[in-house]
């Protein structure tokens, strides 16, 4: 069955920018590098480094500290902050791609004056651009506990990875850090915890994989909300 682009999200860093946008467009391409020698018969080229990006498009429909508009600006600033678009947040494992390290390398907004203001803008990667899968989307947590487990079959014991974490908002005051653990599984009962991610800010988190996968069914365990009432966030696995 297709998939609608309505059923697909972007997380822009720990920012959920789904709302805002009405087009996007992932770009994967392979340069070439000429290695013709004089003993060629014909020209001779070889593959060059993978480039990734990633363009969007929306409404700018309001203009605060939390708006979209603060968010394109300031977001990506640190240099550490993920995006990933993922392809069906309604079926889990979604497909997803993920941008480590994402930069904003364009941003316009635009309007005529009987039309809706509107924004587009780009990203890319300071590494390469990863496709993985995400384990959950905007999972609102209450108290703390395993959620249930997600089986990706691609993924096998001993597979490493890397694992990106996405706190988009909470509710309540921190007094401490939120911690949740990312864990995997060979046979859906026995977990080992393979990344641990703290913090009491919104933020997106990436971290490998430490130790290796034990499996295929991965879950988010929540052991701490940090003082927290509740926890929204959404989790992105790769393998290597």
């Amino acid at each position: 069955m297709a998939i609608l682009g309505n059923k697909t999200r972007i997380l822009y860093g720990f920012y959920d920018m789904s709302g805002d946008t009405y087009e996007w467009e992932v770009s994967q391409t392979v340069g070439e590098t000429e290695n013709t020698v004089l003993t060629s018969q014909a020209m001779e080229y070889i593959p060059n480094i993978v480039e990734g990006s990633l363009t969007f498009s929306g409404y700018l429909r309001v203009t605060t500290a939390d708006s979209v508009e603060s968010r394109l600006n300031n977001v990506l600033t640190s240099g550490t902050e993920s995006v990933a678009v993922l392809m069906n947040y309604q079926s889990f494992p979604s497909p997803a791609i993920i941008f480590p390290n994402a930069f904003n390398n364009s941003v316009n907004f635009s309007s005529s004056v009987n039309e809706l203001l509107t924004f587009n803008g780009g990203i890319r990667s300071r590494s390469a651009v990863l496709r993985g899968n995400a384990v959950c989307y905007s999972k609102t947590v209450t108290a703390t506990g395993a959620d249930p487990s997600v089986q990706i079959p691609s993924i096998v014991a001993t597979n490493t990875g890397t694992i990106f974490f996405f706190l988009h908002s909470f509710t309540g005051t921190f007094s401490s850090n939120a911690t949740v653990q990312v864990q995997s599984s060979a046979n859906n009962s026995t977990f080992t915890t393979n990344a641990t991610f703290t913090t009491n800010v919104e933020k997106s988190i990436a971290l490998p994989t430490s130790p290796a996968y034990a499996g295929s069914y991965i879950r988010a365990n929540v052991t701490s909300l940090g003082g927290a009432s509740s926890l929204t966030y959404s989790i992105v696995v790769t393998k290597n």
